[in-house]
Parts: C-alpha cells; sequence; structure tokens
C-alpha cells in the first residue's frame, strides 16, 4: 500500500511541541530502539502507526536516515522568526535582561519539558523596528512572566496585550488571546536549539574568562575555586542537560 508522507529534512520543519514529547518518550525507554524508530516517525511525519505498519521496511529505514540528518544539522543563534504571521525578537540587550528575565530563563532553559517557557522569556513580540540587517534595531514587549498573554489578533503586524481592558491596542477590539509560552510550542526547533547553544557557547566563554582572569591575580587557590564552582552550578547543569540531549537525539535515530 502506497502511503504519503511528509519528511522533515531541516530543523525549522519541526515544531518544539514535537520535539518535547518525542524527547520525553525517548527519556522513559532508553532502550527500545525499534520502539523510537516508530514513534520517531509518527511524530514528526505526522502519520499513525497504523498507516507505519504499511511502509516498506527498505523505505523505513531511509525515512530513518533522514530524520537521522535533520537531527544532525547544526542549529543556528537567530535573533529573529517569525511564527503565525507575528515576528519574534530575541532580547536585544542581555546587559539589560531584568532579574526577572535571568532566573526564569536559568530555571526553564536546561529542561526539555519547560523549553517553551524558555523561549517566551528569550522571544517576544517585536513591537519597533528601524534598519535592516546587521544596521536593524528592534524592541519587544516587556516581559511579565512565561504565562503572559499575547494577542492574536491577525490584522495587525505587531500584537499586544493589556490586561485590564483584555483589549488590542493596535486594532481596538476584544481579541483572542493566548500564553505565549504556549504559543512558543509551535516555535520551530532549530531557533529553539540555536538559543540553547548560544547560552552553552555564552556560559563557557564567561567560565574562561572567569578563570583566566582568577590565573591572571593569582588568586586560583582552593578557596576560590570553591567558590567559582558553587556559582557556576548552573551552567554545569545546562551543559551537562544540552549533551545529553544530542547524545540521546542522535543514539535513538541511528
Amino acid at each position: 500500500m502506497k502511503v504519503d508522507l511528509k519528511i522533515p529534512d531541516t530543523l525549522g520543519e519541526i515544531t518544539l511541541k514535537d520535539y518535547q514529547k518525542y524527547m520525553k518518550i525517548v527519556e522513559d525507554n532508553e532502550d527500545a530502539d525499534e520502539f523510537l524508530n516508530l514513534k520517531a516517525v509518527e511524530i514528526f511525519c505526522h502519520i499513525k502507526i497504523k498507516k507505519i505498519n504499511d511502509i516498506k521496511r527498505k523505505d523505513f529505514t531511509d525515512i530513518i536516515e533522514i530524520l537521522n540528518k535533520t537531527f544532525n544539522e547544526e542549529p543556528e543563534h537567530k535573533l529573529t522568526f517569525f511564527l503565525n504571521e507575528i515576528e519574534y525578537g530575541f532580547i536585544p540587550c542581555l546587559d539589560d535582561m531584568s532579574i526577572g528575565e535571568f532566573i526564569d530563563l536559568s530555571k526553564y532553559i536546561a529542561e526539555i519539558e519547560n523549553l517553551h517557557r524558555a523561549m517566551a522569556v528569550m522571544y517576544r513580540p517585536i513591537t519597533f523596528s528601524k534598519g535592516k540587517g546587521r544596521n536593524r534595531m528592534y524592541l519587544i514587549e516587556k516581559y511579565k512572566g512565561s504565562k503572559q498573554l499575547s494577542c492574536l489578533c491577525e490584522r495587525e503586524k505587531y500584537r499586544w496585550y493589556e490586561s485590564l481592558f483584555n483589549r488590542c491596542f493596535k486594532c481596538r477590539k476584544k481579541m483572542k488571546s493566548a500564553m505565549l509560552c504556549d504559543i512558543m510550542k509551535s516555535a520551530p526547533v532549530n531557533v529553539v536549539l540555536g538559543s540553547q547553544v548560544f547560552f552553552w557557547n555564552l556560559s563557557n566563554e564567561l567560565l574562561r574568562f572567569t578563570m583566566g582572569f582568577l590565573q591572571e591575580k593569582g588568586q586560583t587557590n582552593s578557596h576560590a575555586k570553591r567558590i567559582l564552582e558553587e556559582n557556576t552550578d548552573g551552567i554545569r547543569a545546562f551543559t551537562q542537560s544540552l549533551e545529553e540531549i544530542c547524545y540521546s537525539l542522535r543514539i535513538s535515530l541511528n
């Protein structure tokens, strides 16, 4: 029987929601290779298990190889991306990050089940934009927690939510709203993983710089090292989490 299905050959074709769903299954079934392959095809190709059983073995192997290549793609950090015709922007200046943003991002970014919440911290609807390319400057909505509401008005490019009146500032009409963290479940996974890698690289650079500074000042004694390690537990946890994610994905699809 001929089975029609679309196989994602780029990370941009996979949603964060599907990625989280599959990684949860990987976590619970680490040694069940055949089962994980079936679930990978079911989730990423959006096809029911019953129909997968009608696929020829050779074709099934080819599908798994394509998915494996897809997840070996090196994601790039993207400053902006479109989702449902709304443009979202990465925090324009990390130096201006609020303590609320920092605490929430540190808490969510290393946990797969909370990546949509981390995305709601890192990316928000763009409210102002000027210039093009590398000279482009933009502003994003103020952070109000990962569960802040965002307007889904289809008539306007920039969406606003005002909690008191529940109205869109642009169209002035009562709007259909949704939590930003739930919206981010539909974000392309290349953007998600790219932002994770960005913070992983940033964390490693900070770690190297701090150690280098201590060595230069002759302060690499056991006490200084202990303080540094105590204050970089989050960085180490995030690094380990990211490495485990990449390893699990590649093993499960091989």
